[in-house]
């Protein structure tokens, strides 16, 4: 009989809803440790990321000395990670090894210890990551079975930390078992018991916190059931051994080496495949004779996947670039994972994680007071095309001469909020399952039920030919820059962007059919005769558009049909304004 290695992860996203996470805290943090403190003898690892630490100190105060109990009698221990939970491999080496620093001093303060090893984020993995964790005093990170896997190692064999390397910097690893992620707290306690019970070496499990009460079904099952305090029981009636990662990497062999190609739990080396490549996936894994040969894509698929991932991404990069000291906090709550990726969970379609990112990353900026006057041409996004990007002291647009003379972003600083961070309405791999209605009942995990949260969602499918950027023509231009004005020459159409000192405005020379999307976290709009006003009432800001010329328009609700852990949904992501003319003059304000 192995020892068993239970790892709990707790996390809420930069930009959630404060009321969700008070929430979330009533029916899985608080009850989760409450049951556990009644069985010191079972030895667990907790992480949590800087965005619940923060939110502790304000409103779960007690928390700490409950944890510290735990500490000082050997029943838990505490893992560090990047503080505001980056997916380290894809932000800048530095940021990333100060994101660590900072959770370890954080932690070492409010805790009294030195943590040993880190939760990575989504648990995802790049080659080059032992030599930054090294360099950040870390000893061990936490990934899949299916790191492994993908690389030929045989299941059976991973109950035992492993070593790796790069260029000589070593770490260990402990491979997590899918298995009893699935198992835990879905299945039958005598199921969970029996196979840890077969287990030579040890069984491995680090999953998320909120299996524990927040997903769907789970509160119930775990708690009013009381499926974990009589697991909890059982593992201490059967003498199963528990202890702390920590405790298993002094106590165990260690084998290696092991090399991990880029990776993430299987789930995700789905969910970033393109549309058609994931269906054809997700087929071919019901062959369980071909499933383990299939691989997927890996984390850094989400920027070509999703073109507006991508342009939070190199946002990320070029504030990261440009700041030295006093934006510093806003750039690492900007570099919050969620919002770069979607899978089960919203991600990149929830609008308030969105705007967060760029709220903290446009924050960054004016902190460090780089919202002057400036003119930048670059390819700004690694897409092969040039950008070019007007700043001044309230505004920064990017335009993209070369797709069809859009504007890609349109940050106003004194808010701060990007007006242009509207998501494009596509086809995803889930919408054929449309229709289907599962319930939660806490006996299955989130990726093994589908259903909808409400009835007829197919009406609110529409998809887009292309990206949508604010006055993309289809025209392909020729352009030159001047100051602050970017002029554009096409075959049929001119046009002409003019920074102005709180908006700008654009001429078009010749018959035009365009579109302005705009992006809000909430309805709000009043047409009028020769304009429209589009009003942001959360973040008490307005956009005010002025024409002339304009012959035709009609506005829609941007709505896209996106997954989540508690199923399919819609979400309102802007509006769409359609124009059409001759020679329009349109003038864009923004004002608080």
């Amino acid at each position: 009989m192995g020892r068993f290695l239970f790892g709990v992860h707790c996390h809420q996203p930069v930009g959630n809803f404060e009321w969700v996470i008070k929430k979330v805290t009533e029916i899985s943090y608080k009850p989760f440790l409450e049951t556990i403190g009644r069985f010191p003898e079972v030895k667990f690892t907790l992480h949590y990321s800087g965005i619940l630490y923060e939110f502790f100190e304000k409103h779960w105060k007690e928390f700490f000395d409950l944890v510290g109990e735990m500490i000082e009698r050997r029943q838990v221990e505490i893992l560090s990670g990047g503080f505001y939970e980056p997916i380290l491999p894809v932000i800048p080496e530095d940021d990333a090894l100060e994101q660590l620093e900072m959770m370890n001093e954080y932690i070492e303060k409010r805790f009294g210890v030195k943590p040993r090893g880190i939760w990575l984020s989504e648990r995802v993995w790049e080659p080059h990551l032992p030599s930054l964790l090294k360099k950040a005093g870390i000893e061990y990170t936490i990934v899949d079975e299916y790191h492994f896997t993908s690389c030929g190692w045989r299941v059976e064999d991973l109950t035992f930390p492993f070593i790796t390397e790069n260029n000589g910097d070593r770490i260990c690893i402990f491979p997590i078992s899918k298995t009893l992620r699935y198992l835990v707290p879905f299945r039958e306690i005598d199921e969970v018991v029996n196979y840890i019970k077969g287990v030579e070496g040890c069984a491995i499990l680090a999953d998320d916190g909120e299996k524990f009460g927040s997903w769907p079904g789970t509160y119930d099952r775990v708690y009013k059931e009381r499926w974990l305090e009589r697991f909890l029981e059982r593992l201490i009636n059967e003498g199963i051994e528990t202890s702390t990662f920590a405790t298993a990497l002094d106590d165990f062999p260690k084998k290696g080496p092991c090399y991990l190609p880029p990776a993430s739990y299987e789930e995700m080396t789905e969910w970033c495949l393109p549309t058609e490549e994931r269906e054809r996936v997700e087929e071919l894994k019901h062959d369980e004779n071909l499933s383990k040969f299939i691989k997927g894509g890996f984390f850094r698929n989400f920027f070509v996947k999703y073109p507006e991932a991508n342009q939070l991404h190199k946002r990320m990069i070029y504030v990261s670039e440009r700041i030295k000291d006093k934006g510093k906090k806003y750039l690492f709550m900007g570099q919050c994972n969620c919002a770069y990726w979607h899978g089960i969970f919203g991600g990149l379609y929830l609008p308030h994680l969105r705007s967060a990112v760029y709220e903290n990353l446009i924050r960054a900026e004016r902190e460090e007071n780089l919202n002057k006057k400036e003119v930048e041409v670059l390819d700004f996004d690694a897409d092969g095309k040039i950008e070019v990007i007007l700043t001044n002291e309230n505004l920064k647009m990017f335009i993209s001469p070369e797709d069809g003379g859009g504007i890609k972003e349109l940050d106003f600083y004194p808010a701060p909020f990007n007006f242009m961070a509207v998501l494009t309405r596509r086809r995803e791999a889930y919408h054929r399952f449309l229709g289907r209605s599962e319930s939660f009942d806490g006996r299955k995990t989130i990726h093994e039920v589908i259903t909808a949260k409400e009835k007829d969602l197919e009406r609110y499918l529409r998809y887009d030919r292309e990206r949508l950027l604010m006055f993309r023509d289809r025209e392909n231009y020729r352009w030159v820059v001047e100051k602050n004005t970017v002029r554009l020459y096409g075959e049929k159409i001119n046009k002409e962007y003019r920074l102005l000192p709180s908006g700008f405005e654009v001429k078009y020379e010749g018959e035009v059919e365009t579109i302005i999307p705009v992006f809000l976290l909430s309805p709000g709009v009043e047409e009028h005769e020769h304009g429209i006003v589009f009003s942001e009432n959360e973040k008490k800001i307005r956009m005010e558009i002025t024409w002339e010329g304009v012959e035709e328009h009609s506005l829609e609700e941007i709505w896209t049909v996106s997954s989540s852990e508690s199923g399919m949904e819609r979400t309102f992501q802007g509006y769409l304004l359609h124009v059409r003319g001759r020679d329009l003059r349109v003038k864009i304000l923004l004002r608080l």
